[in-house]
């Protein structure tokens, strides 16, 4: 269990440069929690960030490995949203951010609709 929240550092960036076609991404090293949020806009980068901090840090008291996660969503890439899949490691935590993820759009006056249908504008290209 920790006892502070670490160095946290949350980075906009080109949603080709995410490690796969995701809108939002994140990982422990050195113990700093680096999250990467694809550009979209900002209340939608917000409320992106809100979700994958929360997530992070359940999965992470839980004991949820961040490569169990990457694997998982690399193994179902087909899936527009494989968090939401029954079987992914982390649905429960998914599940839970995706709420709070919703209350802060909710909350914040923006539409809840084009907010989630602004990831499927995002368009990701394979390194070559």
């Amino acid at each position: 269990m920790m006892k502070h929240i670490p160095t946290i550092i949350i980075r906009v960036i080109d949603h080709n440069q995410q490690e796969y076609d995701t809108a939002g991404n994140y990982f422990e090293e050195g113990g700093v929690w680096n999250i990467t949020i694809s550009k979209m806009g900002f209340w939608h980068e917000l409320f992106c960030a809100i979700h994958e901090l929360y997530e992070l840090c359940v999965c992470l008291h839980r004991g949820i490995k961040n490569d169990a996660i990457t694997e998982f969503d690399l193994n179902n890439i087909e899936h527009p949203d494989p968090g939401m899949l029954p079987d992914a490691p982390y649905h429960k935590e998914h599940i839970a951010a995706l709420a709070i993820e919703k209350s802060a759009c909710l909350e914040s006056k923006q539409n809840w609709t084009k907010h989630d249908n602004q990831f499927g504008k995002l368009k990701w290209h394979e390194p070559k």
